[in-house]
């Protein structure tokens, strides 16, 4: 709705309400649309309005590529478990490696014969596995080719133990707490 009203010609401006600091209208007895907007036009006509923060766009679309790799890596977790169960049900030993999506155990994977209709289930699963994985790839490629350069990341990489992905997330959410306070020897935000 912000991009969508930032677009109109005739609007000069958006601003968006902190939904849990205006306590004027959450306070309020008598609760409707008309009284709502009455009540932040007023606030908004003495600037009283509590703005939430809004990430530039650039900030906002590195957010969803993001949430959309959380997404993959959970699908991908439900695929590895219906494997295993899978596995489970048709009693099928497991092989003495360290991890059975790891090279190895896909291999041994790739030999497990079971009955017909399981084995098209491995089949798929398999398949949908290497997809996903593969897709999370190109997510965390795509990522990284987004935010090199970024002197957040870079400054957050030199903290021991925090990896590329984990430094990229926190430089993305750090934009909302030092949107206004960026050090001189820092370039500005992306968004």
């Amino acid at each position: 709705m912000y991009d969508w009203l930032d677009t109109i010609k005739n609007v000069s401006g958006v601003e968006l309400a902190h939904p849990y600091r205006v306590r004027a209208i959450a306070a309020a007895q008598v609760k409707t649309d008309a009284i709502d907007a009455h009540t932040l036009a007023q606030l908004l006509r003495v600037d009283l309005i509590p703005r939430a923060y809004v990430p530039g766009s650039a900030t906002r679309q590195l957010r969803e590529v993001v949430r959309q790799r959380v997404f993959l890596v959970r699908m991908r977790t439900m695929v590895k478990n219906r494997i295993q169960a899978l596995l489970a049900r048709h009693h099928v030993p497991l092989p003495a490696v360290s991890d059975i999506f790891g090279k190895r155990g896909r291999d041994y994977l790739s030999k497990v014969q079971l009955e017909a209709a399981a084995q098209e289930l491995l089949r798929q699963d398999l398949e949908l596995l290497t997809a996903l994985s593969a897709e999370i790839r190109a997510t965390e490629k795509w990522l990284q080719r987004a935010t090199q350069g970024d002197r957040r990341v870079e400054l957050l990489l030199t903290i021991p133990g925090l990896g590329a992905l984990p430094a990229m997330v926190v430089a993305l959410e750090l934009t909302r707490l030092c949107a206004s306070r960026v050090p001189p020897n820092l370039p500005p935000t992306r968004g």
